[in-house]
């Protein structure tokens, strides 16, 4: 009964996104550009409707996507898509690659790893703005990750890895606090603007933190050793989600979850251990119970009503259940 609720939510959900899509293929509203869809393509792949995924890359390819490979042109990016530039591409690369449309795949790669600093594996969160021993954040490093490894690009998607580990390793108080931004070759930021701790700290005993970090970190890692079975890989990929264990009663029911249960579904398809899958389950769970009447979902915490936000977690939050689903079925 659980699995037939998750894949009516998905259901609703795909409903939405459905009726929110224009006759030319784009989203509505189509002045709000590429942070109102860029997450789109891989929720319609994934779900199987591959006509309307399509179509929204066509008018993407012919609206926001530039010769060198960056999606720019009509639209500008929207905050906070404005400070992690090339977070965007990356789910876009991995949608137009379960598309097959390997242009924009290719091409947008090409121009994704520009962005990867030569030594510490982690892409600069900026992007053109970056300095060139600027801050890299996992979130951005992990998507960017994932789009390498869904285009075949194994060498940086390695780099990725050691970056994680990296991280994970240099924790200075792990019991208390993961870092998940550095600079350079790898040194953790620890000092920050007053207002922006929750973008570089999950404090373990603090409500409404970025989760997802370490969540997206497990998932990552779980994904890479899938395709090549270095143990080392799975190892790190259970630090990860493990550690999201000591953190507060919220971790596995807010909107910055979804990653977490992701990654525990992974774990547990891939060591069969049921303390994964009850995080997942958990996860999942509220995702379900956190939709609304017409099958979109809502994130408090950019305190935001824009139309992108609810795109943006909605397409989301389809493809990270669905990926679940396949969790619990394997």
């Amino acid at each position: 009964m659980r699995l037939y609720a998750y894949r009516r939510t998905i259901d609703r959900a795909i409903e939405y996104l459905l009726a929110q899509q224009n006759a030319d293929g784009s989203m509505y509203p189509v002045a709000e550009g590429q942070a109102g869809y860029y997450k789109v393509p891989y929720a319609f792949a994934t779900t199987g409707r591959f006509e309307a995924g399509i179509r929204l890359l066509n008018w993407v390819r012919e609206h926001n996507f530039a010769a060198d490979g960056d999606f720019v042109g009509e639209f500008r990016r929207m905050p906070p898509h404005e400070w992690y530039y090339h977070y965007t591409n990356s789910w876009l690369i991995c949608g137009a690659v379960k598309l097959a449309q390997f242009d924009l795949a290719q091409r947008g790669v090409d121009y994704l790893l520009r962005w990867q600093h030569p030594r510490s594996g982690g892409f600069l969160t900026l992007g053109p703005g970056s300095e060139p021993e600027g801050e890299q954040d996992i979130m951005c490093t992990g998507l960017a990750g994932l789009a390498c490894l869904f285009t075949g690009r194994l060498e940086p998607a390695r780099k990725v890895a050691e970056n994680l580990i990296q991280i994970y390793e240099g924790q200075p108080a792990p019991d208390e606090s993961f870092y998940f931004v550095c600079r350079g070759e790898g040194e953790l930021v620890q000092e920050w603007p007053e207002d922006k701790e929750v973008w570089y700290v999950i404090r373990a005993e603090q409500e409404k933190q970025w989760y997802f970090e370490c969540g997206l970190g497990g998932a990552y890692l779980t994904r890479l050793w899938r395709a090549t079975g270095e143990d080392r890989y799975l190892e790190y990929a259970r630090k990860y989600v493990d550690w999201v264990e000591r953190c507060a009663e919220d971790r596995y029911s807010t909107p910055q979850s979804g990653k977490v249960g992701w990654g525990a579904s992974l774990l547990y398809a891939a060591t069969g251990e049921e303390k994964y899958r009850e995080v997942a389950v958990q996860v999942a769970d509220f995702i379900c119970s956190a939709q609304s009447a017409d099958g979109s979902w809502r994130n408090p915490a950019l305190e935001s009503e824009a139309r992108y936000v609810t795109m943006d977690i909605t397409a989301e939050f389809v493809v990270l259940l669905h990926e679940m689903l396949e969790g619990f079925n394997s």
